[in-house]
């Protein structure tokens, strides 16, 4: 049997983000990635790596497994324990040394890296999922050059290129661009989360005089709990949710921030609550408070309205996420730009119905089974809502889910191609 190329894994992002109490979507899928690059190692080599700026480094292999099996227990299967993390204060300035020597020597590349995979047979496979470090173009070609490495890397979105104003770094355009630059430059593959995203990037790098490599698209899958628990009795509501049981609720899920559109939302949930007094349903936002959206949190924070009627979770494992799903009237889902719409996907499986907004990357995730409206027609929002909140929408069980199996299995069907250079 040929013996099968060595994986390097940048596991950057999963150790900056090993203490959130739950995942983005990015989050997510670095996860499913990382687990199944772990999952590779005893048919292959792996190497897990770091950064440092632009500086890479192996992180034992012992601290990543146990790092990779934590997250999956604590973001995916719900099981609550305080995350230690990796980078310290004393850590970094440890590097700090080494760092600034190889970066003046211009040796990004870990000589350890370069001493593991100098007795291998064939070049490694580069996987990067989660966009963060990417804007390090001099590292990705070192690797690429200097490891002869086939680099593969995943894309979410375009989003702060085309709408910076929802950005909350003044230089995230540039690093965005910077980003693209590397995938264009030195990818061997480029795996996209929807038809969408694939299609802006090939423009992109079209309208910038960049090369077009390899794409295909691999659609996010929902977690196989969302998928055995719409085909099971509902469950019960999470015990510090019991103020729910007997309540009538919407849910939205994501970040607090500008681009998600929550503001509509709480306007259009002040004018309910004065409508209709105390039979105004409540609104459930499950996401964390994020950036540039102060005006909002001023609201929840002051508005006596939204302070009986709107709770906000921000802390939600995906067992809890799923009930809270499971008993809403609707998901709503108002954003300005998506790259794709996990939310969408997991209440549709879940037999939620959803109202969002009408962007390409939702119509392809929620395909025929949502209500689709602009963004900022409030009066539309408002017109299905009520519509929602008088069982006028029905629960469709005809939505047939991604799964992440299928993901996996496309994405090893992919690096085989790249074993036998198909």
């Amino acid at each position: 049997m040929a013996t099968l190329r060595p994986i390097i894994y940048n596991l950057h992002r999963l150790i900056d983000r090993c203490t959130s109490p739950s995942p983005t979507g990015v989050d997510r899928v670095d996860l499913h990635y990382a687990r199944f690059i772990l999952q590779e190692a005893p048919k292959r080599e792996v190497y897990f790596i770091r950064q440092r700026q632009n500086v890479s480094y192996i992180l034992p292999f012992k601290e990543a497994a146990t790092l990779i099996t934590n997250l999956d227990k604590r973001w995916l299967q719900g099981i609550k324990f305080a995350q230690k993390a990796l980078s310290t204060k004393y850590d970094y300035l440890s590097h700090w040394p080494s760092k600034h020597l190889r970066q003046q020597t211009e040796r990004l590349v870990d000589p350890r890296l370069h001493k593991c995979l100098a007795n291998s047979i064939q070049s490694p496979i580069y996987i990067h999922s989660g966009h963060g470090t990417l804007h390090h173009l001099d590292l990705h070609i070192q690797i690429k050059q200097q490891l002869a490495a086939d680099m593969v890397y995943y894309l979410h979105d375009l989003i702060p290129i085309e709408f910076p104003e929802y950005t909350n770094n003044p230089n995230a355009v540039a690093m965005h661009q910077r980003r693209l630059q590397t995938m264009a430059t030195t990818g061997s593959l480029i795996l996209a989360n929807s038809e969408d995203s694939r299609k802006k990037f090939l423009d992109y790098c079209s309208n910038h005089r960049l090369p077009q490599p390899n794409t295909d698209v691999l659609l996010i899958g929902v977690e196989q709990t969302f998928i055995n628990a719409a085909n099971a009795p509902q469950q019960a509501l999470p015990v510090r949710f019991t103020s729910l049981v007997n309540s009538v609720y919407f849910i939205t899920i994501g970040t607090i921030e500008a681009r998600k559109n929550h503001l509509s939302l709480l306007h259009l949930w002040r004018q309910l609550a004065e409508e209709l007094g105390d039979q105004c349903p409540k609104l459930v936002i499950v996401g964390k408070r994020g950036w540039k959206a102060d005006h909002i949190f001023h609201l929840l924070d002051s508005s006596p309205a939204l302070k009986k009627t709107v709770i906000e979770v921000q802390d939600a494992n995906d067992q809890e996420m799923l009930s809270l799903t499971q008993h809403a009237c609707a998901l709503l889902f108002p954003s300005f730009a998506e790259g794709w719409g996990m939310p969408l996907a997991e209440a549709l499986t879940l037999k939620t119905p959803a109202i969002c907004s009408d962007l390409p990357a939702l119509r392809e995730c929620g395909r025929n089974h949502c209500i689709y409206l602009n963004p900022i027609d409030s009066l539309s929002w408002k017109m299905a809502i009520l519509s929602a909140l008088n069982n006028e929408i029905p629960r469709k069980n005809t939505y047939l889910p991604d799964t992440w199996d299928r993901h996996l299995h496309k994405l090893n069907t992919h690096l085989l191609s790249l074993e036998t250079g198909n």
